[in-house]
C-alpha cells in the first residue's frame, strides 16, 4: 500500500509538471548551435552573393553565424516518428529593441546531423519576447498535437504567414507568393 501511495504521488507530480519543450532536454549545447545554424540558413534573408545551392558553403558561414548567435530556440520537441519541432526567435527590425520575429516548423535529421524535410509552418508577427513566448507556445502545442496550426491561420495576432497570399514551398524550402 505504501508503494502504491508513493507511486501515485510521483505520478501526480510528473503529470502536473507537463511536457517540457526546453531544447536542452533534447539537444546538447553543440547540437543546438548546429541545428540553429542550419535553421538560420533556411530561414534568414539569403546572403547577397549566395544562391539556394551555395548558401550552405563555408564562405557564407560568418554571415549566418552572426544571425544564429542573436537567435534562440524557444521551444523544441521530438515526436515518436523522429520529427523535430521548433520555435525559434530572432531580432527584428522594429521601433522597440526587444521585439522578435518568431518562426515555427519541423524537420527530420540524417545520421550526419543535417536537416532534411525542412518545413516552416508559420511566421508570427513581430512582437516582444514575452508575448511571443506566450502565443508561440499555443501555436507550438497545436503543431505537435494536431500537426498543424489551421485554427490560427487568418488570425493576424498569431500568424503573419501563411495567409491567402503566401505559402511555404517544401521543395524550395522557402516562402512563395501566390500569383492570381
Amino acid at each position: 500500500m505504501k508503494n502504491f501511495l508513493y507511486l501515485s504521488i510521483i505520478s501526480l507530480l510528473c503529470y502536473s509538471c507537463g511536457t517540457s519543450y526546453e531544447s536542452k532536454k533534447y539537444l546538447s549545447d553543440g547540437m543546438q548551435d548546429t541545428l540553429l545554424y542550419q535553421i538560420t540558413v533556411y530561414d534568414a534573408k539569403r546572403y547577397d552573393l549566395a544562391t539556394d545551392s551555395t548558401k550552405f558553403d563555408k564562405e557564407f558561414y560568418p554571415y549566418y553565424a552572426a544571425i544564429r548567435d542573436k537567435s534562440s530556440i524557444d521551444y523544441y520537441f521530438i515526436d515518436k516518428d523522429s520529427t523535430h519541432y521548433f520555435l525559434i526567435s530572432k531580432p527584428s527590425i522594429s521601433l522597440y529593441k526587444d521585439d522578435r520575429r518568431t518562426v515555427g516548423g519541423r524537420y527530420k535529421i540524417k545520421n550526419n546531423n543535417t536537416i532534411y524535410e525542412y518545413e516552416e509552418l508559420f511566421w508570427m508577427p513581430v512582437m516582444n519576447k514575452e508575448l511571443a513566448l506566450e502565443k508561440g507556445k499555443e501555436l507550438f502545442e497545436s503543431m505537435i498535437t494536431k500537426g498543424n496550426i489551421t485554427e490560427y491561420v487568418g488570425n493576424n495576432k498569431y500568424i503573419e504567414f501563411p495567409d491567402e497570399h503566401c505559402y511555404f514551398d517544401k521543395n524550395a524550402k522557402s516562402w512563395k507568393v501566390i500569383h492570381e
